[in-house]
């Protein structure tokens, strides 16, 4: 018997939908559907096209439903530096700024560079080191 699972991963310039079956202890990872993660710009403002890449992801789960196969969870990641801002409605707040908009350039730049980058004179964590 199949299990299947979804994955949606939404990245800083594309996002997909890629469907995971596991079989006799063998997995399976086909992508099912790719679109490009396209910014807007709004006057100033580079933003995230939040309505864009929703219906991306409403297709790609279309996809996998065409296949007619029971799913047994779905997974979502997504880039990791922006984030939304919802009404207590749970809709989300506009607008959705991207990490590309301008406004980031003036954070500081230890914090623009990823962790991993960071020199080894980042303070540390540990109270005692």
């Amino acid at each position: 018997m199949n299990r299947n699972f979804v994955a949606c991963e939404f990245g800083e310039e594309r996002g997909r939908v890629m469907l995971g079956t596991l079989h006799a202890d063998k997995l399976t990872i086909s992508q099912v559907r790719r679109s490009a993660n396209v910014p807007i710009q709004e006057g100033e403002a580079l933003l995230w096209d939040a309505a864009q890449i929703y219906q991306d992801l409403l297709s790609g789960l279309r996809d996998v439903g065409a296949y007619d196969e029971p799913v047994e969870g779905i997974s979502c990641t997504s880039w990791a530096s922006d984030y939304l801002l919802f009404h207590a409605d749970a809709s989300f707040i506009p607008s959705i700024y991207h990490y590309g908009d301008r406004r980031t350039f003036t954070m500081r730049p230890e914090f623009r560079t990823p962790p991993t980058a960071r020199s080894s004179n980042w303070p540390s964590r540990n109270p005692n080191g």
